[in-house]
């Protein structure tokens, strides 16, 4: 058995312990009794959690992956988790109908992260257009206000 196997089959017998035991054990005991690294173990536990349908923990121990390669995999795929429930919250927060678009699969949520901040550059340019409008509107205000008082009072 390859080391990466190993260590995999250490971790799921871990767990699988603590599920049937009142006391549970460390990775850094069962390391220490199997005889293999802690660090290891830590990762195939990262393989294990986020390996779809076990295809991660196949490769593994058929072979066909080291345990590292299966690692960076699985820690790709929960970044690539972490940012898609990073999306969706602004979603919810910020675009609750296209939140409700992309839970419905009518919609990606990449689609929908574009369509929101596409709907805030709009709203922005409207604000500066407003914001622009209304200085403008207060100065010509102000000039005539101006023009008015310039008026001299001629008394004849």
């Amino acid at each position: 058995m390859k080391p990466g196997a190993r260590h995999l089959v250490t971790e799921m017998a871990r767990r699988k312990r603590n599920e049937n035991s009142k006391i549970a054990t460390s990775k850094k005991e069962i390391a220490k009794q199997a005889g293999v690294d802690q660090m290891r173990l830590s990762e195939a536990g990262l393989v294990i959690d986020l390996s779809m349908d076990g295809d991660l923990v196949r490769d593994v121990v058929s072979g066909d992956k080291n345990l590292q390669a299966a690692a960076d995999i699985a820690r790709a795929r929960k970044k690539a988790k972490e940012d898609r429930e990073a999306k969706i919250a602004r979603l919810k927060k910020d675009g609750p109908d296209l939140a409700k678009l992309v839970g419905d699969d009518a919609m990606d949520v990449d689609e929908a992260i574009a369509a929101l901040e596409l709907r805030e550059q709009k709203a922005r340019e409207e604000a500066a257009r407003a914001k622009s409008d209304a200085e403008q509107k207060e100065a010509e205000e102000r000039e005539r206000r101006s023009r008015r008082r310039r008026i001299p009072i001629v008394f004849k």
